[in-house]
């Protein structure tokens, strides 16, 4: 009997947690309230696609089925408005953090398709509450430059970290074991969690990028939480070469300028050398000269970058 009362509280628990992360994301283009889900970390373990296993998945013609709750993936159109599909946003996490994002979800969204989710972490200068200056970098000024661009068929989330900074960082790195974890790398974990519990989402199909300050909240994020992402781009920043051997096993692309006189060289190449070292097969590397501190956004204006491509055609099941 005791054992029936506490797996009903258990229920009734859940439910409640679930209908609270739809409303805290809801997709209203005119409000700026800011709701808070008090009982969030009651779902942060829960499956949002309700599925009970990773185990990859076949058709009845033997063919693997690349999406994990079964769902096919999103067919790639011509090229979609950015500003057409986004809204600003605002998410409180359970410690207090309220996180000013913008939310891509594409124009012709079904919950037919599983999306993949792309999350992107903006560079020093652009954080605070402002909802706007995070997302003046790549994904707008690049990414939905293409016809078919793979950005117009994801959800794409830009958070703005209150603090403007994701991790404290030295000239190179830090080491995960000793710098604190920031309230707004705890804010966005929460958010991606809630994004992919509303939405109809792929969990073999999570991504997450960042430029310079980004780039250093990039390789944090992954070296912590390295089971919730598929893979990863860090631009011009650096994270903890101690942590190689679990970065191995994730798909990471690595940008950095030869002539960064901001960011030096030595951050990336020190995080990429440590990974092959440890084994790792999965990372790839590009070195550009002439870009300085941007190597994306130079890549992009000379139609040489593919890095959205090469995210989006990563997939844990493969």
């Amino acid at each position: 009997m005791k054992k029936t009362i506490i797996y009903i509280l258990f229920v009734v628990i859940l439910v409640s947690a679930l209908v609270a992360c739809s409303e805290n994301t809801a997709f209203d283009p005119n409000s700026t309230e800011v709701s808070r889900d008090t009982s969030y970390e009651s779902i942060i373990t829960v499956d949002p696609v309700n599925d009970e296993t990773n185990e990859p998945k076949y058709d009845i013609n033997g063919n693997l089925i690349t999406s994990h709750n079964g769902k096919p993936d999103p067919i790639l159109t011509e090229k979609a408005s950015f500003w057409d599909g986004q809204k600003a946003l605002k998410f409180v996490a359970s410690n207090g953090y309220e996180i000013s994002y913008r939310l891509y979800v594409p124009i012709d969204y079904s919950e037919e398709y599983a999306y993949p989710v792309l999350t992107c972490l903006h560079g020093l200068g652009d954080g605070g509450t402002d909802n706007r200056a995070q997302i003046d970098n790549i994904v707008t000024d690049i990414g939905f430059n293409k016809s078919y661009s793979p950005l117009s068929q994801a959800i794409i989330i830009m958070p703005q970290s209150p603090d403007d900074n994701w991790v404290d960082y030295g000239s190179i790195g830090y080491s995960v074991d000793e710098v604190m974890i920031s309230g707004s790398i705890e804010g966005i974990i929460e958010l991606i969690d809630c994004i992919n519990a509303t939405y109809s989402t792929n969990l073999n199909r999570q991504y997450i990028m960042g430029s310079s300050a980004g780039g250093f909240g990039t390789w944090y994020i992954i070296s912590k939480y390295p089971e919730k992402f598929t893979a990863a781009a860090p631009c011009c920043g650096g994270g903890d070469p101690n942590y190689s051997a679990i970065l191995k096993d994730i798909y990471i692309h690595v940008y950095h300028d030869s002539t960064d006189d901001v960011i030096p060289v030595i951050a990336s190449r020190r995080m990429v050398y440590a990974i092959k070292g440890a084994g790792g097969e999965k990372i790839e590397y590009t070195e550009t000269n002439g870009y300085a501190h941007n190597p994306l956004v130079g890549l992009g204006i000379a139609g040489k970058l593919d890095v959205f491509e090469w995210l989006f055609s990563k997939t844990k099941v493969q």
